[in-house]
This record gives structure tokens, sequence and C-alpha cells, in this order.
């Protein structure tokens, strides 16, 4: 009886598989056909990758020099990013092997272009051994930016491998602000700073074809960090904590009440001055890219093309101000700084006690 069920059951299965299966006739494709296309977009995979990274990098080098008087930390650079092959992920490790070398000795994967590094003659693949007899740590992500590597600026002596041959050479690193930059993976079109990071997703990148208005958004995220927002809004997140957290338990709230109360007091005072920190930021923003370098004039334009991606954000503003306001202020801003250009005056934001004087 066993065997006459399980008989039976094997039949309906088949039967089942066989009706429900593929009616038509698929290309067959081999593991070698499948494996040489896999290798094929993986080059492109990892070529996107580091093209992506080598395009920030460039940006942020030129802002970080040109700006570094306004940034509260600074650190020496040389304009490279070393790194070894347990910096990538998984999937692109093989194309960075081959395109930079493999190795536990950090090769640089990064030069700027007109930078320190660059004009003494080091190239991309080069093993950097040390600096001032110092070996280079890496972290456990496998990348160390040029500011984990020493503290002056005074001339460095870097001893490095090329083709197995050791070299020295002697860089004068510039002063510039000491901030990581990132690229997040996300797909949205986004950038935010934190408290030492700025990130740009992938999805903002690709949003953004031209130079110039990815420097806006990049010089955006550092008036962020020079005007101390995050530290602010931390602040402010604490103290409204405090404020309506203590106040409840004076008037007698029980103590889950003053709990929840102190959570939406943190949450109100995290969101104080938002909208006029991220008008500072734009305005600020704007005079770090023009110091750059980059053109300024699109900053409206800008801020149209992020109301077309989000139309609510046009009338609508809630931690951020509308972009129809950003817009007009921008442009505003712009005129400000042409006006500066055009008598000589050296572009620097005014505060507060000089816009009103």
């Amino acid at each position: 009886m066993r065997l006459f069920m399980l008989a039976a059951v094997v039949l309906i299965v088949g039967g089942l598989v066989v009706s429900c299966g593929p009616t038509h006739q698929a290309p067959v494709v081999s593991e070698a056909e499948e494996a040489a296309e896999a290798a094929y977009q993986e080059r492109r995979a990892f070529q996107r990758w580091h093209g992506q990274h080598v395009r920030v990098f460039n940006i942020w080098d030129r802002l970080a020099a040109a700006n570094a008087e306004f940034c509260p930390e600074k650190i020496p650079a040389v304009g490279w990013w070393v790194s070894t092959p347990g910096g990538v992920s998984e999937t692109l490790r093989g194309e960075y092997v081959r395109k930079f070398g493999g190795g536990d000795i950090p090769r640089i994967t990064y030069l700027h272009a007109g930078g320190v590094a660059e004009k003494a003659g080091m190239r991309a693949g080069d093993q950097v051994v040390s600096v001032n007899g110092v070996v280079l740590a890496i972290g456990w992500n496998g990348q160390m930016s040029n500011w984990r590597t020493w503290k002056e600026t005074s001339p460095l002596k870097v001893e490095y491998l090329r083709g197995g041959k050791r070299r020295l050479v002697n860089l004068t690193p510039v002063e510039a602000c000491k901030f990581n930059v990132v690229v997040g993976p996300e797909t949205t079109v986004n950038a935010t700073a934190s408290i030492d990071t700025i990130s740009v997703s992938v999805g903002m990148l690709d949003f953004l074809t031209s130079d110039d208005d990815l420097a806006l958004v990049i010089g955006h995220e550092l008036a962020h960090h020079t005007e101390g927002h995050i530290g602010k809004s931390l602040g402010n997140s604490v103290l409204g904590g405090l404020l309506v957290g203590g106040i409840t338990a004076v008037l007698g709230g029980t103590p889950t009440m003053a709990q929840d109360m102190t959570r939406l007091g943190m949450q109100a005072g995290q969101q104080a001055f938002t909208q006029e920190f991220e008008s500072e930021a734009d305005y600020v923003g704007l005079y770090f890219t023009a110091r750059a370098g980059y053109r300024i004039d699109g900053a409206a334009e800008l801020w149209r093309r992020m109301g077309e991606l989000n139309p609510n954000s046009i009338n609508f503003g809630s931690t951020h101000p509308t972009s129809a306001k950003r817009s007009v202020a921008l442009s505003r801003a712009v005129r400000e700084i042409e006006e500066m250009r055009r008598v000589g005056q050296s572009l620097r934001p005014k505060r507060l006690k000089e816009a009103k004087q």
C-alpha cells in the first residue's frame, strides 16, 4: 500500500513538473560562455566602481585644499589613495589585482590629477612601503587615506616599489581639510555628512553628470562640517530631551511618561534650525566650490532639477528648505560672489554680523 501511494505521488509530481514547465527552447549557455560573460561584467563593474571613486576624490582634493583655512582640523595631503585588495568587494577583487597587482603592501589606486604625488612621478600601482621610515598600516577594510600616515606638512621621504624595484621620493604635502569622503552604495540621489565623513551615493553620481554640480553638493556637505552643524544638532537634541523630560518629571509625570517626553524633546531639539543649517550650508558651500575653481552659475538650475526629481520639495519643506527657496537664494549668492570677483575681493562667506553692516 505504501509503495502504491509513493508511486502515485511520484506520478502526480512528475505530471505537474511536465505540465508547468517551459514551452519554448531557450538558447543553451555553456559554463565557459557564462564564465567569460561574468568576467566581462566584472571588468565593467570594476571600471565603474573605480571611476566613481576617482571622480569623487579628484573633486574632494580640490575642495579640501582650497578651503583648508575654514576647517577645524587639517591634514597634510599628497593627493593619493592607497589600499590593498582587501579594500574592495570579493566580486571586484580579481579585477583589482589584474589592474593594480596583489600582495599585502598597499598600492596607489588613485592619484589626484596635478597633485603632489603625481607631479613627483608616482603612478597608480606603485607599492608604498613606508613614509619617513614608518611602514604603512592598513585598516580593517584594506584602505588607508593619507591622513592616517603622518601629522606634519614637512617634506616626506616615501619608499615605494615599482616593478619590484625599490625607489625613494621626497614629497612636500599641502594642507587640506581633515574629513573622510566615501562613495555610498545607495542608488537614491543623496549625500550626507556625519561627524567625520562625507558620503555621496552612486545614485547622486549618476544624477549629476557635471563635476561642477557634484562639487556644489560636496561643498555643501563640507560646509555642514565647517559650521559645526552635526554637533549643534546633537546638542540641540540633548538639550530638548533634558528640558521636556525634566519638565514632565517636575510636573509629576510617571517615569514612563517622562521617558516618552524625553524622546519627543530630543526629536524636536534635533529638528531645530535644520532648515537654517541647510540654507547656511548652501551658502557657505557655494563659496567653497567657487574657491576651488568650479563653476557655480548652475547652482540654481541644480535645485530646479532636484525639484523635478522630487516635486513635493518644490513647495513643501520640513527639515530642508523648499527647492524653490534654495534656487532663489543660491542665485543671489552667485551674484554676490560674482561681484566680489569683479572688485577683486577675497571670496569669504559673510558672517551674520558682516551681513547686517
